[in-house]
């Protein structure tokens, strides 16, 4: 495809009026694409620069673009050159515009006939070049090539800010319906294009193939808090029993069978590829109606007892995945279908799947395949008498779904709801139970409990671990007690004196009660022990902690009395209660947040759109200004708004930071965080204003150029003279986003030798050895980043490369390698993905 082509589009769409028009054109222009079998991924990386992560950045600012174009078209002192600097500056004119209308007024040269290859290879070559010597040769070549209306769009592609009056997330969607949500995902553009070739098939559908693991769909917990939100009024939902086992998938093709676990693990050679192998699949002779020949099925993979005809636990010893002859056999619970035949019915609602699983499992085997028995539900008592029912047969909970629901892999919010009795204040045991020791994780932080019952005066039997429940505040108080009472492990025979006792599971630390604290938990079970791990006749399942009573002596913790009490001899104990009911649930829903603001208004003549197409999220608002009437203006204004914190969201507005921004200010955004006052400049000047430097906590990876052009990543103005202030605040960001060359530790680390031992040979060029064939990976970062820590680079895979670093973790490249190394009889080398040297500095950083 010619580029011409692709900048007409642009135009075209720039101009096109209404956000409904503008996804149209974008529409055709793609179909149009695709009839013509043109290649998609090349031209959309064009297209939205800002989400392209394959080519690196181009290093190239407005004022170098502006040095060149002043020297290609020798400009003398005067009208234009003035007007292309300032545009630079500040102007409020867009800058290819300006650009545009210089450059039409000495360029005359016709188009030579660009492609969109040959574009991409000159900003390939461009992106990873490693010095700016020769880069005005190269960027003047591409130019005196190009029309001046295609110069201008090349330009808008570098500074990567095309301003098309069009999201990057709506144009994902005009390529595909599920374009966006699939970038959001895995970030990449051109797995996008392949994956989503054909505009007809829904992403779900794509993900499921006979013989090949899908991630599940999963449900979303509901509680008092969304209870009402889950289960509107109006709507049909049907419920069933959570199953408490596996969850499996099951394949079927003309009697061959594959089973997968949640995670995509394989266990088809324990339970059996045909009826005349493995400890299932023979169970299942005559299940199916005789016209399947091909069925995928999802459900959960229970321990069934053979000779109580009833359900196990997963809390017990047993593992479903691993059983052999014994009173206990795999039983699988069927709850959904996605293929019968050559149809994938993912799409289907889920009343329409049920109906054709009735049809499919014809012949049920207890003990061996069920099918999962629902009740369809219209009102919020209905769900609730459902969970109640749950409890009186000792059941763990229900899921209650969506008749309309379609089936979406890896999903927890499109209608699947999980309900269970420890949601719930109030209507489950809380136990009070004794911290005996401590446990080390990884950075040698204390992060599992063990805890105890009292079993006499003191004296104290071990009944589980804990390690769930407890904030950062909570584990360095428990953290700073060990410092000052904790004991090794290694000295508890000789000083115990009989006040604790452990079970074959034992801490590295432990702590004498008198120095302890009380536990209050919440676990969903009591389990009887069948081997010697606690000390305990029974032990926790899921236990988290809900506080720390260190107003409690340690005697005042359960004693092993009340809690065979609680167990009354059976093998598993639920720990509820008592019923709910409907009114209680909604009582204790989270009121909603109503903050008493002072509305603060604006005179808004002629309000315009200049928020046009800028998506708003606000975390917080002043007392004067809340939140609600910041949402307001922005609507007025013509701009959109996110009521949740979406990768879409280009601009977060805040008055303070809390935990929730301070995370996302460590990860990879997109999004800036600026501080309310930007907004309130916005509005009184009438206009789309530059950030101040005062007002930036956090600069997304595609900030919008016209809202910070004079200020970095870091909120550092590029023409402002630097202060003590303005330098601590950059310093305060870099520390925010972990950024590497933080101040805490900038002057250190050039002293670390984390790549010391190693030879390394970066697997860039698609022929190895031979740096004159295609280039597949751009390591540049990478490798310096490797040099900087005392890595040597060596050009050419020698005997003396240790260490070969791959674009990607794959397997054909990593094949072709070690056949070259083996081949050239070269000494046995470690072969590695590019997230080594990442993983490697984050691990001793």
């Amino acid at each position: 495809m010619n580029f011409a082509e692709l900048c007409d589009f642009l135009e075209t769409l720039r101009d096109t009026k209404g956000a409904a028009e503008k996804s149209k054109h974008t529409k055709s222009f793609f179909t149009k694409l695709r009839d013509r079998r043109h290649e998609i991924h090349p031209v959309l990386r064009l297209v939205v620069p800002r989400l392209e992560r394959d080519r690196p950045s181009y290093r190239i600012k407005e004022s170098k673009i502006t040095k060149l174009l002043i020297k290609m078209l020798g400009l003398p002192p005067g009208n234009d050159k003035t007007l292309l600097l300032k545009s630079v500056t500040g102007s409020s004119v867009d800058f290819g515009d300006i650009v545009y209308s210089i450059l039409k007024k000495y360029i005359i040269n016709k188009e030579i006939g660009l492609t969109i290859h040959d574009i991409n290879t000159y900003l390939d070559q461009i992106a990873t070049r490693t010095s700016d010597t020769g880069l005005d040769d190269q960027i003047l070549e591409i130019f005196r090539k190009l029309s001046p209306k295609n110069i201008k769009w090349l330009i808008q592609i570098i500074l990567k800010d095309l301003k098309l009056g069009i999201s990057d997330n709506t144009i994902l969607n005009c390529v595909h319906e599920d374009g966006a949500n699939f970038y959001a995902a895995n970030n990449n553009l051109k797995k996008l294009c392949e994956v989503l070739h054909d505009p007809k098939v829904k992403l779900h559908e794509l993900e499921i193939n006979i013989f090949e693991p899908f991630k599940p769909m999963l449900s979303k917990r509901c509680d008092a808090s969304n209870f009402k939100k889950c289960f509107p009024d109006a709507k049909t939902f049907v419920t069933e029993n959570k199953f408490d086992g596996e969850r499996f998938q099951l394949h079927m093709e003309d009697g061959k069978f594959k089973y997968f676990s949640r995670n995509g693990y394989d266990f088809t050679n324990s339970y059996g590829a045909s009826f005349e192998d493995g400890i299932f699949t023979p169970l299942l002779k005559n299940v199916f109606d005789l016209e399947t020949k091909r069925v995928i099925l999802d459900g959960e993979m229970m321990l069934w007892n053979k000779k109580t005809k009833r359900f196990g636990s997963k809390g017990m010893n047993y593992d479903v995945k691993k059983l052999g002859l014994g009173k206990y056999q795999p039983c699988f619970c069927v709850f959904d279908i996605l293929m019968h035949n050559d149809t994938i019915l993912t799409n289907q609602s889920l009343r329409k799947r049920l109906q054709i699983l009735k049809k499919v499992v014809k012949n049920p085997v207890e003990g061996a395949v069920v099918v999962s028995k629902y009740s369809e539900v219209s009102t919020r008592s209905d769900v609730v008498d459902a969970l109640n029912t749950s409890v009186d047969n000792n059941e763990e909970g229900i899921v209650v779904k969506d008749t309309s629901s379609v089936y979406k892999c890896s999903d927890r919010n499109s209608g699947w709801f999980k309900m269970k009795m420890e949601y719930f204040d109030d209507v489950v045991h809380d136990l009070d139970v004794l911290m005996m020791g401590g446990t080390y994780g990884s950075g040698n932080k204390l992060n599992s409990f063990i805890v105890g019952v009292s079993a006499g005066v003191g004296t104290f039997y071990s009944l589980g671990s804990i390690s769930s429940g407890l904030n950062d505040e909570e584990l360095d108080l428990l953290s700073d007690k060990f410092k000052t009472h904790g004991i090794d492990f290694k000295d508890f025979s000789t000083k115990t004196k009989g006040k604790l006792f452990f079970g074959r599971e034992t801490p590295h630390v432990y702590i004498e009660p008198e120095n302890s604290y009380i536990f209050q938990i919440r676990a969903t079970e009591l389990i009887r022990v069948t081997n010697d791990a606690v000390k305990c006749p029974y032990t926790l399942r899921f236990p988290r902690v809900l506080k720390i009573r260190d107003d409690k002596p340690p005697d005042d913790c359960l004693s092993m009395n009340e809690l065979l009490e609680l167990s009354q001899n059976k093998t598993i104990v639920k720990l509820n209660k008592r019923h709910i009911d409907l009114d209680e649930i909604i009582s204790k829903a989270r009121p909603s947040k109503k903050i008493k603001v002072e509305v603060v208004s604006f005179e808004q003549p002629d309000a315009g759109d200049f928020l046009k197409n800028i998506r708003f999220y606000v975390d917080s608002g002043t007392e004067k200004w809340g939140t609600e009437e910041i949402y307001h203006s922005i609507k007025k204004l013509g701009g959109e708004v996110s009521y949740r914190l979406e990768p879409n969201v280009d601009i977060v507005l805040i008055s303070k930071l809390n935990t929730k921004i301070s995370n996302a200010m460590k990860q990879s955004n997109g999004f800036d965080i600026i501080h309310v006052d930007w907004l309130r400049r916005v509005l009184e000047d009438r206009e789309l204003v530059d950030y101040k430097s005062d007002e930036i906590f956090y600069c997304g990876s595609n900030f919008r150029r016209n809202l910070s052009t004079n200020l970095d990543q870091f909120g550092d103005s590029f023409m402002a003279k630097t202060s003590k202030a303005s330098l601590q605040r950059a310093f305060d960001m870099m520390r925010k986003k972990d950024d590497f060359l933080n101040t805490n530790d900038a002057l250190a680390v050039n002293d670390r030798y984390y790549f010391s031992d190693y030879v390394a040979y970066f697997d860039r060029f698609e022929e190895i050895n031979n740096p004159g064939s295609k280039q597949i990976y751009y390591s540049y970062p990478d490798e310096l980043e490797f040099e900087f820590y005392k890595g040597a680079v060596n050009k050419e895979l020698t005997p003396e490369v240790n260490l070969v670093v791959l674009a990607e973790n794959n397997h054909d490249r990593k094949l072709l390698i070690s056949n070259f190394i083996e081949n050239n009889g070269l000494p046995k080398i470690e072969i590695v993905a590019k997230d080594f040297i990442f993983d490697k500095i984050s691990s001793q950083a």
